[in-house]
């Protein structure tokens, strides 16, 4: 968002206005949230679907991790690649320096948080190839 005043006074004014909304966003989230996971879990069917859909997800990232981990050793890209398989959940934590990431972005669109965490539901069979070859290279020009 962006603000023009006439004057400073006014901008600082505003400035304040904005931040006492933003903390009330913050502070007191939406409830509808709730209310959808409150309707789910009253109705049965509701909730076996969730169920069923959260066991798919489960399996979809389980897979994932593992056609990223298995690719990555076929490959020879990460000597700790055996520690990977103790993580789970939607991100693994590759272990790699900022500098990998940062690369990584500018040089082949891939992504990953600075810490090198990367989003394991990303990872598909279609692009598993190139992200792996990515990150083998990535530690080639950049190192650890």
């Amino acid at each position: 968002m962006a603000v023009v005043t006439k004057t400073a006074g006014e901008a600082s004014i505003v400035l304040s206005q904005l931040k006492g909304i933003v903390r009330t966003t913050y502070s007191n989230p939406p409830a509808h949230g709730a209310r959808l996971v409150a309707k789910v879990r009253a109705d049965e069917a509701l909730t076996a679907a969730w169920y069923d859909e959260l066991a798919s997800m489960r399996d979809h990232l389980k897979s994932s991790r593992e056609l990223y981990i298995s690719t990555l050793e076929k490959k020879g890209v990460m000597k700790s690649a055996p520690l990977l398989r103790g993580q789970s959940g939607l991100f693994s934590f590759t272990g790699v320096s900022a500098a990998v990431p940062h690369w990584l972005r500018a040089e082949r669109s891939v992504y990953m948080v600075d810490n090198g965490r990367l989003c394991i539901a990303a990872i598909t069979p279609e692009n598993v190839e190139y992200v792996c070859d990515a990150i083998g290279e990535a530690l080639r020009v950049v190192g650890q």
